[in-house]
């Protein structure tokens, strides 16, 4: 049998989970724009279904400007990181 030794990182990566005000405004805006597109659907209305559109997308820019701006997650570069090498 073959004995191996493993070593455990110092520290796990933080963890968020998203809790930030970009996030938390691209969600609401997006469910708001998903119901009011919904409805346009359920009672065949073209014009409520194409604004719960607009809604969506003016969101998911929304929620894109405001991380630019420093209220998201921070950005940093992707890189494959080996935990066990640290």
């Amino acid at each position: 049998m073959i004995e191996e030794t493993y070593i455990a990182p110092r520290a796990a990566a933080p963890v968020n989970h998203g809790r930030t005000v970009a996030s938390w405004t691209l969600v609401w805006i997006v469910v708001a724009g998903v119901v009011i597109a919904g409805i346009g659907f359920a009672i065949p209305h073209m014009p409520v279904l194409i604004a719960g559109l607009v809604i969506l997308l003016a969101g998911i820019v929304a929620g894109l400007v405001m991380r630019g701006l420093g209220m998201g997650q921070p950005i940093e570069k992707r890189t494959r990181r080996d935990w066990y090498q640290d």
